[in-house]
């Protein structure tokens, strides 16, 4: 889907610039919703001063820090054998109604499921979510993976 992009600062009253939220443009039918993007994009946004990239779709927002989310037994045989950011693709794909998410990762041709688990191939942390309540409830009642 098309979607908009706004630049803002994560918590309200903060003059700075440390986030971007990427929203969806609403649905005809109820679809998911995908992002993909590479980890060179989050690279490049921390680079930026950008410390988090939200994707958002009606009231339901996913936060993941550009600073780094990913881990785990997989993901550090990939990187110890040389591989870098620009070669893991990441896809979320978010449930139009309910807002739960999944999230994905690609590297070397093979795609693994990635979880909150930290006994996992690959696992998230600094992932914040929220169902129903809007870029503003993040910071406040967002889960961290």
């Amino acid at each position: 889907p098309t979607f908009t992009a706004q630049f803002t600062g994560w918590e309200e009253g903060n003059s700075g610039v440390d986030t971007l939220i990427l929203s969806a443009a609403q649905k005809e039918k109820d679809e998911d919703y995908v992002w993909v993007f590479s980890g060179t994009v989050y690279k490049k946004l921390a680079a930026s001063g950008i410390e988090y990239m939200v994707m958002q779709a009606g009231d339901n927002s996913l936060a993941v820090s550009t600073s780094g989310f990913s881990g785990g037994t997989r993901y550090a045989m990939y990187r110890s054998s040389g591989m870098v950011s620009k070669d893991f693709t990441y896809a979320v794909t978010m449930d139009a109604a309910s807002g739960a998410f999944e999230m994905d990762v690609t590297v070397d041709g093979t795609t693994y499921r990635m979880s909150d688990d930290q006994d996992s191939d690959f696992y998230y942390y600094d992932v914040y979510s929220t169902q129903n309540g809007g870029m503003n409830t993040l910071a406040r009642e967002g889960t961290e993976g």
